[in-house]
């Protein structure tokens, strides 16, 4: 037993007053002249004793009830030995669960709210000497640092919803090493918790943890899971269409769920859907055609109780052109100037071979080399790489080139080699649909479709890549290759007119290439989560100062962790954002460099919890969180020991109560008149 008062116990030494006062009070008699007494004796000694016995047992009581009541202000508690060690620390570890799946509603408030309040009680129950360490899913700087009772109960008041949550070994490792017992308010999210069942070897078991469990009232859920681009690069005037995935994490189908996209401010409605349980739907929107310039998108649903993830944002580049350069001679070739010219969709700028700019082939969307009898090591090498970092490069062999110059080029996107040149004549025989250069192209893939001629092939060397276009003996025309983030395109035919009927044949060449350079360099990510540590790569313009750049959101600026690259910038956000909406990169001297869109983790959208006996089994404490104005009673029960002083007050009136019930009902017997009789 202990005492959260000791000091008042050295009220008991009062007790000796009372004792004192009774032995050594002495009554004086006063003598009364009386005949005779002896008749007297017998009755006189009875009543001395039975006064004698009632003043004890009165002393006796009143002694008891000052005794109950000094203890009573001592406040005694029965503990365990666990109990008393944790005593001599006295650092408590508040864990707050503030991920946003605790943004659900519970039977009256949301479960953070639910929370908060639990925390206050728990935290309520100890003494003013108590410190505590309060943890959220921010675990910022102060994350370590211990307060007081008061500013602990003013601090949590102030917890608000965040994007970020945290596993449970991460919460352990950012635990005061005094920290014991661990209270965590949460409602155990098996994707949060899902370590107490599994985790091998066991988790750190040095500490006590103490689970308060609140519960949602409705475990059901519908997310927006992905929202991705069809086409990488978004031309203006064009529309947009984006591939939306619903996701049910409910157990019964979700019916009449409103989905509509807001771009740009513009709301557009696309009707409802109804997605079946435990099922995800995927749906392609088609939004209306935008200006040329920076872009967000945000897809919606409407769904109850749980809303974090209702909504999923995107934001993109919409051009209003796509750029190529041409490689070849001094000239352009003018067949193909003739198929694109200056001002339409796909404008091409030409260079010679000789004056290419390595630097800027990033700039550009497509790159076709044009019949170039001869190609450097240097030129290869930097097509190559220009391809690998997300370029298009198509390349149309000189029939009195040298092949092996190519490979350099071909062979890392797995491309085959050409071998001699055949002059024959050669009719075309197969167009790939399926390809993403002719997808969608043909709504219906015509009949009579006229497929180019040639008058002079290279044959292939091997197998190899994807075939786009064949002749008719099933030798490749047109093959592709992925290299890296890019693709690299063969032809086994010359630009050249008089040797290759391709530039000629419009309706496949000019949809052809169009698609070629629209699918562009692979673009960044339309969408980034939320904690993320994967690497994001930014074009950097030339007069870009030394500063590092930011992100700047509605209210909220942040420096993530960055470095540079020659001509790039490379962004790790990591947590820089701690909440979903639209950011902008911007330098020192403020200029955009990027729009990027941030979204919640979708790791809690699941509606799958630990219950209270999962819990329990692991073999840790766990409280109902849902009952309110029990917890402290049963905090300061279990953990500061159990109280005493209620029982020691109870007794004490009724110490007070039984003297003066014998006061009252409990007087001894008066002596009989003495009466003598004298003789007449």
């Amino acid at each position: 037993m202990a005492f959260l008062s000791p000091a008042v116990l050295w009220a008991l030494a009062a007790l000796a007053i009372p004792v004192l006062l009774h032995l050594f009070y002495f009554r004086r008699y006063r003598r009364v002249a009386f005949s005779d007494v002896r008749f007297l004796r017998e009755v006189r000694e009875e009543t001395q004793n039975r006064s004698r016995l009632r003043n004890l047992l009165v002393l006796a009581l009143r002694l008891l009830a000052f005794v109950a009541l000094v203890l009573a202000f001592a406040q005694p508690l029965t503990r365990g030995d666990a109990q008393l060690a944790r005593r001599d620390r006295e650092t408590v570890a508040v864990y707050v669960d503030n991920s946003f799946s605790m943004s659900a509603r519970g039977e009256e408030v949301s479960l953070l709210e639910t929370a908060r309040q639990r925390a206050r009680e728990v935290i309520g129950a100890y003494g003013d000497d108590a410190e505590f360490q309060l943890l959220t899913n921010e675990l910022g700087g102060n994350a370590s640092r211990t307060l007081s009772r008061e500013d602990a109960l003013a601090a949590v008041t102030e917890i608000a919803p965040t994007a970020e949550s945290r596993d449970l070994a991460t919460l352990i490792s950012r635990l005061r090493p005094d920290a014991d017992p661990v209270f965590l308010f949460t409602d155990a999210q098996a994707s949060q918790f899902g370590s107490l069942t599994s985790a091998t070897p066991p988790l750190d078991t040095s500490r006590e943890l103490r689970f308060v469990r609140v519960e949602p009232v409705a475990a059901r859920n519908v997310s927006v899971d992905t929202v991705m681009l069809v086409n990488p690069v978004q031309l203006a005037g064009e529309p947009t269409e984006l591939i939306v995935a619903l996701t049910n994490h409910g157990q019964s189908p979700a019916e009449a769920v409103r989905l509509s996209a807001r771009l740009q401010g513009r709301q557009q409605p696309f009707g409802t859907r109804e997605v079946p349980a435990l099922t995800t739907l995927r749906d392609t929107l088609r939004l209306a055609a935008s200006s040329a310039g920076p872009t967000e998108v945000t897809v919606e649903i409407t769904d109850f109780p749980v809303e974090f993830d209702n909504a999923y944002r995107v934001a993109f580049e919409v051009r209003d052109r796509l750029r190529g350069l041409s490689i070849g001679g001094s000239q352009p070739n003018r067949y193909r100037t003739a198929a694109f010219p200056a001002g339409g969709g796909l404008t091409f700028e030409h260079s010679p071979a000789g004056a290419v700019a390595y630097n800027a082939l990033r700039e550009y969307d497509l790159v076709v080399l044009e019949d170039l009898p001869q190609v450097s090591s240097g030129l290869a090498r930097a097509l190559s790489e220009y391809a690998a970092g997300g370029g298009k490069v198509l390349v149309f062999p000189n029939p009195e080139g040298e092949p092996a110059d190519l490979r350099p080029l071909t062979a890392p996107a797995g491309l085959p080699g050409l071998s001699n040149f055949e002059v024959g004549s050669f009719e075309g025989g197969r167009l790939n649909a399926a390809a993403f250069e002719f997808a969608d192209v043909f709504e219906r893939l015509p009949r009579n479709l006229s497929l180019p001629t040639a008058e002079g092939r290279f044959a292939v060397a091997g197998r190899g890549g994807e075939t786009l276009l064949s002749f008719r003996d099933g030798a490749p025309l047109m093959l592709a290759g992925d290299i890296g983030s890019g693709r690299v395109y063969l032809a086994t035919v010359p630009l050249d007119p008089e040797l290759s009927g391709l530039v000629a044949s419009g309706e496949v060449f000019v949809p052809m290439v169009y698609r070629m350079a629209l699918a562009g360099r692979a673009a960044r990510p339309a969408a980034y989560t939320i904690g993320s540590t994967a690497a994001a790569t930014f074009p950097l313009p030339a007069e870009i100062g030394e500063a590092a750049v930011r992100l700047v959101g509605e209210g909220v600026e942040y420096v993530p962790a960055q470095r540079r690259l020659g001509n790039e910038l490379v962004v790790t956000f990591g947590e820089a954002p701690d909440r979903p909406g639209f950011y902008r990169l911007v330098d020192g001297a403020d200029s955009t460099l990027a729009h990027v869109a941030f979204n919640a983790d979708r790791r809690e959208s699941p509606q799958d919890f630990l219950s209270a006996d999962d819990i329990a089994d692991a073999g840790y404490v766990v409280y109902d969180g849902t009952r309110r104005g029990t917890l402290g009673a049963a905090v300061e029960a279990d953990v500061q020991g159990r109280p005493w002083w209620p029982l020691l007050v109870a007794f004490g009136l009724a110490c007070l109560l039984a003297e003066a019930l014998v006061l009252r009902f409990w007087r001894p017997g008066r002596a009989p008149r003495a009466s003598t009789q004298v003789p007449a």
